[in-house]
């Protein structure tokens, strides 16, 4: 019985960590929340109200939520306003995307 009940904590502690987790890739240098990103693979996981995005040594954290979509994103999508301006992104396989503020809305102090 304590073999099950240690494959469970396990499979339960890996579905965590994955969760927490995404990758996606961006084919062009853009910005997101007024913070530069260069192209390339990405991965992001939320820490509290902010995500936080790794490319490599470089590290970006900008203020974002995570969203339920009522549709499986069938890919990972990246939304852009202004061409550079990353709005979002659904992660493929799931019912998940992570909204970003807008550069005016993640400079303006909390609570205005």
């Amino acid at each position: 019985m304590s073999k099950r009940f240690f494959l469970s904590f396990v499979t339960a502690a890996m579905m965590v960590s994955a969760a927490g987790s995404y990758h996606f890739t961006i084919s062009r240098d853009a910005t997101v929340a007024g913070k530069q990103l260069t192209a390339g693979d990405y991965k992001v996981e939320m820490k509290g109200d902010t995500a936080v995005l790794k490319h490599g040594r470089e590290i970006v954290e900008v203020p974002a939520r995570v969203e339920t979509d009522p549709n499986k994103f069938p890919s990972t999508t990246v939304r852009y306003v202004n061409e550079k301006e990353i709005q979002q992104i659904g992660f493929g396989g799931t019912h998940t995307k992570m909204v970003f503020a807008g550069p005016a809305e993640a400079k303006m102090p909390a609570g205005q």
